[in-house]
């Protein structure tokens, strides 16, 4: 897994990022921890989703947000996946027993609602997701399906 860089704010207002330049992106963003910012470079279009599967992608430039939804939602039906495992998909995901009974009692005997909402808090980083399972990337998904032994959906989205 590729770490974003680390300056101190002022090393950063002197030293713009050399990949930058050579890219030709806008200068990263920057944001503050502490006494040190952190650089990170701009967050991909989801345009080539297969780009994201790879373990070396995971980190958080690459992660997913809300608005992504549709697109994984249409990613796992075109691959395959039914839904009907989504309590154990979740888990996986890392949300809590205490979430997934929620989205099961709110959506009974609906499936894809169930799969929906479940997708949806990953998306949200519920359950506090992004410091015990890294957050909601391609490759967290990939895994999750090979740990629910769905390897074929799996490996049809990695292929991708």
């Amino acid at each position: 897994m590729r770490l974003p860089q680390t300056y101190s704010v002022q090393a950063f207002k002197n030293k713009p990022s050399s990949s930058t330049k050579k890219a030709g992106l806008a200068p990263p963003t920057l944001t503050r921890s502490d006494h040190v910012g952190v650089v990170t470079e701009p967050r991909p279009s989801l345009q080539n989703l297969s780009s994201m599967a790879s373990p070396e992608r995971a980190d958080n430039t690459n992660q997913l947000q809300i608005t992504d939804l549709t697109k994984v939602l249409q990613l796992l039906k075109r691959h395959g996946y039914s839904g009907t495992t989504y309590y154990e998909l979740g888990l996986f995901f890392g949300l809590s027993p205490a979430t997934l009974d929620i989205i099961t009692k709110n959506n009974r005997d609906d499936v894809k609602s169930c799969l929906r909402e479940c997708l949806t808090k990953w998306l949200e980083k519920a359950d506090k997701i992004q410091e015990t399972k890294g957050g909601p990337s391609i490759y967290s998904l990939v895994s999750a399906l090979r740990e629910l032994e769905q390897k074929a959906v799996a490996d049809k989205i990695d292929k991708e």
